[in-house]
Parts: structure tokens; sequence; C-alpha cells
């Protein structure tokens, strides 16, 4: 049996990578960080993903993110 992956929303993740959560979601529509989507269309992201996004700021000296998603995917995945 697979484990369960705690899903976070769009305040939560905020908080966590200490930016507004306008910021976070004016960032994603930019394509700048990626998202998971559910079917009705919320955002969401895991601890491990906003392990890297966080990674990237850090990398990039905060002035702006770099898209956190593998060459080659989109930024939204669907699931």
């Amino acid at each position: 049996m697979r484990a369960r992956t705690r899903l976070i929303r769009v305040t939560q993740a905020s908080e966590y990578l200490g930016l507004s959560p306008n910021t976070l979601r004016n960032w994603v529509r930019a394509g700048l960080v990626p998202v998971l989507k559910s079917p009705t269309k919320r955002w969401f992201w895991t601890r491990e993903l906003l392990d890297e996004i966080k990674n990237n700021m850090i990398d990039e000296g905060n002035n702006h993110v770099a898209n956190a998603s593998t060459p080659g995917t989109p930024n939204a995945v669907d699931f």
C-alpha cells in the first residue's frame, strides 16, 4: 500500500516559503514555480516540491525564482 502524501494549500505553502499568498499565486501564473492542480483546478504542493522551490530561491539570491520543474516537464501537473 502506498503512503499518502500530504498536500499543502496556497496559504500554508506561502507561509513556508516566506511569501504572501498573492506573490505565490502570481509566480504560479507566470510559470516561475511548479504546482499540482486537482481536477477542480485547486493548487497544491508537496513538502518536497516546496523544499525544491525554496532551494531555488536561495540559489537565485531570492531576486527571482528559477523554474523549479524538471526541464521538459510542465509547471502545472494535473492529478
